[in-house]
């Protein structure tokens, strides 16, 4: 199966409907003429009852549509006459070429290409799949090129059926020059949205925090990031860098790069590597990365930020985590076993969509160490914000604890964005840092009873 993928460079990642949509080859579903695939996490078309599109790489040859996407909720079944499921990509092409796209499908379909209809099966009753069946001429252009892929089923379901080809239906897709040798392209997912709102929220990433500054006693901040393309073609990724205090919705520095199948870089000091970022000055913020399927990035290892601190007693470093986007809040977060005294903690917030994101917070410290909680409120701030020494702040800077909880509220959030709250817990003899994502509270404690 790799070695197909490989070596024939099929099309894996696609953008599709979470449901079939009622209506048959030859019903516009969605204005095909003038679709232009902009952002997935999005209905498909302006219909108040249109299926949403989500993405996915599938490490197979064939993508294949299952009877569970037939669910009638009239009759609670799966099964399902005479509908259709829209499949939309992206692929970049260094330069226009003529090619051949090579299509092999389950019934009926039509496939565009930059709105163009390349070629369909429209008619003849059923088909079986069978790979590589149907061939046609075509043409890339440079850059970015959208493909667009309709699939239509006589019946699909139910999951009694003995018929295999009623149970799922396999589409394939690839391209060859006129003379057969395999086009490798460049892949990404969402290159054309503006991940405004919750737009692309399953092709983009968050990471908190992200620096270059000098720390105490001489020492030294520094970010570095590792990306990983861990499939069979070229990935384009877009990294976007808001520093502390943007809400413009303008990032302060943008890298596109593209990694080769299998590839891995690392860059050191990410912030001012001229070869991502490079930013000049001390500074920090923080960035998304966008263009792949969140679930590699968070936990799959294909995005690690690791923050150094460089002091004289040694080197000190922590992982930050990647966050997607139901990873946020718009109401409250809760932190537990914060340190204080040997140690200083730092209280940050970062949004998920930049442009006009503000906020006022209120911060609680509450726990066995404390006579009674401790709140103040701050704000409003605008794009990432970062309190260093909370305990100092809430005027407890001189309370030694490691069993302290931390409940933030957001007051005041105008644009309805989802903020990630972080804590940073620093040794203030070395400044060994460790990273806190936010948790929450299970019952309202008592002791926060207003």
């Amino acid at each position: 199966m790799l070695q197909d993928l490989d070596e024939e460079q099929f099309i894996t990642h696609w953008v599709y409907t979470n449901n079939v949509m009622s209506g048959g080859i030859n019903d516009d579903l969605i204005g095909e003429a003038g679709f232009q695939g902009l952002c997935s996490c999005t209905p498909i078309s302006d219909d108040p009852a249109a299926p949403w599109v989500y993405a996915s790489y599938w490490a197979n040859p064939a993508w294949y549509t299952g009877y569970w996407y037939a669910w009638n909720d009239e009759d609670c079944t799966y099964f399902a006459t005479n509908v259709t499921m829209y499949f939309y990509t992206w692929v970049r092409s260094d330069a226009a070429q003529q090619v051949r796209a090579i299509l092999g499908a389950h019934d009926y379909f039509k496939l565009w290409i930059n709105g163009g209809l390349v070629m369909s099966r429209t008619s003849g009753g059923p088909a079986s799949y069978l790979v590589d069946q149907y061939q046609q001429t075509a043409t890339l252009n440079q850059g970015w090129n959208l493909i667009l892929l309709k699939h239509s089923f006589p019946q699909l379901g139910p999951p009694d059926d003995p018929n295999p080809d009623n149970l799922y239906k396999y589409f394939s897709l690839r391209f060859t020059t006129p003379g057969g040798a395999p086009v490798h392209l460049t892949a990404a997912f969402d290159p054309m949205c503006d991940f405004g709102g919750s737009t692309g929220c399953y092709t983009k990433v968050v990471v908190p925090s992200i620096a270059h500054l000098p720390g105490s006693g001489g020492s030294q901040w520094r970010t570095d990031t590792l990306l990983v393309n861990g499939t069979h073609t070229t990935w384009n990724f877009e990294l976007d860098y808001f520093r502390e205090g943007n809400a413009s919705g303008v990032p302060d520095a943008v890298a596109r790069i593209d990694i080769p199948p299998y590839g891995t870089v690392n860059f050191v000091d990410a912030l001012r590597n001229a070869g991502l970022f490079g930013v000049a000055g001390d500074q920090k913020g923080y960035f998304d990365v966008r263009r792949q399927y969140y679930s590699y990035l968070k936990s799959g290892g294909w995005l690690q930020n690791k923050v150094y601190n460089q002091a004289p007693s040694g080197s000190f470093g922590m992982q930050v985590p990647v966050r997607y986007y139901y990873d946020g809040t718009a109401y409250s977060a809760a932190f537990y076993g914060l340190r204080n005294g040997a140690y200083r903690t730092n209280l940050g917030l970062v949004p998920w969509d930049n442009a006009g994101a503000t906020a006022r917070v209120r911060v609680t410290l509450f726990g066995p160490d404390l006579a009674q909680p401790v709140s103040r409120e701050f704000g409003p701030f605008e794009g990432m914000w970062q309190r260093n020494n909370i305990f100092d702040a809430l005027g407890v800077g001189n309370l030694n604890t490691s069993t302290t909880a931390l409940y933030l509220e957001i007051l005041e959030n105008p644009s309805g964005t989802y903020w990630y709250p972080y804590v940073a817990v620093n040794d203030n003899g070395t400044s060994d840092p460790i990273f806190f994502t936010s948790g929450f509270l299970g019952a309202w404690p008592p002791d926060l009873d207003q």
